[in-house]
């Protein structure tokens, strides 16, 4: 019975040590493909970065449903937070490679980018990017589209680097409320 159980013991010796010696590496990062089209999520950190460093004075104004409200704030925004909703529509998903179109309009002191998709899965419908003539931004615009059989909505997003953004919303839930809001800020 030894003779014909020893090579069974070999191998589940051997596949031990295979199972030991491939618990032990270290797991190898996922190499990420660049995406193919402006990276928001990385322009938008790069940013917040810049503005929790500078801490510039911003002045606030939220209008909601037609009641105004402004404030100048300085040390308490958190811009990672404050930026968030830019960031948040990044185009570059493995699943949506291919359903944008991109244009880019080269003029002797800018450039413009635009990228539109008439996919209605998905709600960002346009990333339009003006750039100098270095290619650095000098002006984000994003519109947003969603609806399904309770609600629509419409988003506008703009930002100009150092300057100002803006967020534009309109909501409309069926049989309960319409609403509209936006939220600018100066710096």
């Amino acid at each position: 019975m030894f003779l014909t159980l020893r090579p069974l013991r070999i191998l589940c010796a051997l596949c031990g040590l295979v199972f030991i010696s491939s618990c032990s590496k270290e797991p190898q990062e996922k190499k990420s493909e660049p995406g193919k089209f402006f990276d928001l999520v990385a322009y938008f950190s790069k940013e917040a970065d810049a503005l929790n460093t500078t801490k510039p004075e911003i002045t606030k104004t939220i209008i909601k449903d037609g009641a105004t409200e402004t404030k100048t704030l300085s040390d308490s925004i958190d811009w990672k937070k404050e930026l968030k909703i830019f960031s948040e529509n990044s185009i570059n998903k493995p699943a949506w490679k291919d359903s944008f179109s991109a244009d880019t309009l080269k003029e002797s002191s800018s450039n413009t980018i635009t990228y539109k998709t008439a996919d209605e899965k998905i709600s960002v419908k346009e990333i339009v990017i003006i750039t100098d003539s270095l290619w650095q931004p000098t002006a984000i615009s994003i519109k947003r589209d969603a609806k399904n059989f309770l609600y629509t909505s419409q988003q506008t997003l703009c930002y100009i680097p150092k300057k100002s953004y803006r967020l534009d919303s309109e909501m409309h839930v069926r049989w309960t409320f319409d609403t509209k809001f936006s939220v600018e800020g100066i710096f």
